[in-house]
């Protein structure tokens, strides 16, 4: 049996994946030691991520070659909305921040290349490509959810939240069925759509570590930063 795909992409962004969890600002989620002014900018840049990300969904959905794959992705698009923002503005709160200006954050260089990224990918209109943009996010936060839960969750509950968030069954069920829907189309695809799927899920996996790294900095663009 040939090895699936998915599963041919996670070994060759293994190393990557590793740098991830083992990131100073993922690390510091699951100590529940990260500075609160690292991670309110991180909610920050994941907010206007996550606005993003809806659309790159809902693309995704509207060019399904079947129902059942439409009403998946469609399902992603209403959990995304109902359950990861509405959860990550009220986590924003308990960090002191304040809700109502998060619309008004501009996106960092990584963030804003990250999602530009992701639209291109989904504007193809091939399924397979889509996915393989999408699953480094999605599986790789699920991932993350699950090796900080089993490592034990933070004194902190408004870390230990975030974490139960992403290792949760429900958001499990979801990436399970990407991955599943994933390796399917992968069987029939041809030999060009595949290396498209390859670079894609390469380089969403590199802009996944970039994340944590500009959370970590708190990267700005250079004349906002010359301007303070």
């Amino acid at each position: 049996m040939p090895q699936p795909l998915f599963d041919a992409l996670r070994e060759e962004t293994a190393a990557l994946h590793r740098r991830t969890i083992e990131h100073p600002t993922v690390q510091g989620i699951g100590s529940g030691a990260l500075p609160a002014e690292i991670f309110r900018y991180y909610l920050e840049q994941d907010y206007q991520f996550l606005l993003r990300f809806v659309r790159v969904l809902a693309i995704a959905a509207s060019s399904a070659p079947d129902l059942v794959s439409m009403a998946q992705l469609s399902r992603l698009v209403t959990s995304t909305v109902d359950t990861e923002i509405d959860a990550l503005r009220a986590l924003y709160g308990r960090f002191e921040g304040d809700p109502a200006r998060l619309d008004n954050i501009e996106p960092a260089p990584a963030c804003e290349a990250y999602c530009n990224h992701l639209l291109a990918s989904v504007h193809q209109g091939d399924l397979l490509v889509s996915l393989a943009a999408t699953l480094p996010c999605h599986w790789g936060y699920h991932d993350i959810g699950l090796e900080l839960q089993q490592r034990g969750l933070p004194e902190d509950a408004r870390y230990a939240a975030w974490i139960e968030e992403y290792a949760s069954a429900e958001y499990g069920e979801l990436v399970y069925w990407a991955i599943e829907r994933f390796n399917e189309l992968a069987v029939a695809a041809r030999v060009d759509q595949i290396e498209t799927a390859r670079s894609a899920f390469v380089l969403s996996s590199r802009y996944e570590l970039g994340f944590w790294e500009m959370a970590w900095k708190r990267e700005r663009w250079p004349e906002a930063a010359t301007a303070s």
